[in-house]
């Protein structure tokens, strides 16, 4: 993970103009350590730094499976947000909804019809801040 969210952003903005070999070469180092780190990891329950804050370990994978997911759509190379894997939007989207409730009134508020009309990648999309149709424009997904 970055450092912080500036040290992403930098890093993010200096490597967009690299060539595809030299980002697989960096996410396939990235990986390597990433498993090795994992393969290490004494127990799932210590706090890891990722560069929105400190969380407990056991989130990492699925932090690395949103990364992959989304970073592939970014790449332009023809994976669109309908391609995401389903599995991963399951467990996404059910996040998200816990995560929803937990900020309304007693926990009891469900999604609203707007957003469950939307397709289940545009909704984790909204979720994560990549798509705002107008249909949403009075709700924030914080």
């Amino acid at each position: 993970q970055y450092r912080d969210a500036a040290a992403r952003n930098h890093d993010i903005a200096t490597g967009a103009s690299r060539g595809i070999d030299a980002l697989l070469d960096d996410v396939t180092a990235a990986s390597a350590r990433l498993e090795a780190a994992w393969t290490a990891c004494a127990s799932w329950e210590v706090t890891v730094m990722t560069a929105s804050g400190p969380r407990p370990a056991r989130q990492a994978p699925l932090l690395r499976w949103r990364e992959v997911e989304w970073h592939t759509v970014d790449l332009a190379i023809g994976v669109e947000s309908d391609h995401v894997d389903a599995d991963y939007l399951r467990v996404e989207l059910y996040l998200q909804e816990i995560m929803w409730r937990s900020r309304h009134t007693i926990g009891l508020t469900g999604l609203p019809a707007e957003l469950l009309a939307e397709p289940p990648h545009l909704r984790a999309a909204w979720f994560l801040g990549r798509y705002a149709p107008p249909t949403l424009n009075h709700l924030s997904p914080m």
